[in-house]
């Protein structure tokens, strides 16, 4: 009786269309009272405006986790319009992997940075070759995507941030960014997320995306 009864709540309240089902009282098949479960979800459409975001990865001594960085942009259901590369004085073989994306065009540029400054500064660097390079028939950029050498980004990344960056109410934001929880301190005193830290830090949210609009042109930046 409880099976035959939880039946008969499903049915009645899949019942929306009487000329469908004419004969509502009659209890449905487990299968026809659970078929909302079972229903998979339209996927989302593909926000626009990839091809107008500009990719910044840095990259210092980071050989051990710059290849899964790298495949997984390779892997984006969205690829930004230009993806550049900065090797910030790498003695390991970060150049040399990232001279492989580059052969395989999974970048578009290798920017030389330099180790003892910033991120921020390397960042400029980058700006500054693309402004110098850019293809004349490249869409004007509007965002700028900022990623380090040891995150992992989800094939739905770029979209995720773009879909968040065009909210259906309220103003649009300027930057966006995942929430990170912890650091571990590792060798050389330097701070690196771990594996599991790492992969629920990129859940969606993956690198900072920043408008492009009220940033400094290149050369003030670098200055």
């Amino acid at each position: 009786h409880g099976a035959r009864a939880l039946s008969w709540s499903a049915a009645r309240l899949t019942d929306v269309n009487p000329a469908e089902n004419p004969r509502p009282w009659e209890p449905a098949t487990d299968d026809d009272a659970w078929a909302w479960a079972r229903a998979q979800p339209a996927p989302e459409p593909e926000p626009g405006g990839a091809d107008r975001v500009v990719a910044v990865v840095v990259a210092h001594n980071g050989a051990q986790w710059l290849g899964r960085t790298l495949v997984s942009l390779a892997r984006l259901r969205q690829r930004p319009g230009r993806l550049i590369a900065v090797d910030a004085g790498s003695t390991d073989d970060t150049r040399a992997l990232l001279q492989r994306a580059l052969d395989e065009h999974i970048i578009d540029a290798v920017v030389d940075g330099h180790a003892e400054q910033g991120f921020g500064a390397n960042v400029a660097l980058a700006l500054a070759h693309e402004a110098k390079h850019v293809p004349d028939a490249a869409p004007a950029p509007e965002w700028l995507w900022l990623l380090h050498d040891d995150l992992e980004a989800r094939r739905s990344a770029l979209s995720a941030l773009l879909r968040a960056a065009d909210p259906p109410q309220g103003p649009a934001p300027a930057v966006l960014l995942p929430k990170l929880l912890e650091l571990v301190e590792v060798a050389a005193g330097k701070r690196r997320l771990t594996d599991s830290e790492r992969q629920w830090c990129v859940a969606e949210l993956t690198g900072v995306l920043a408008d492009w609009n009220p940033l400094p042109r290149p050369q003030e930046a670098h200055d």
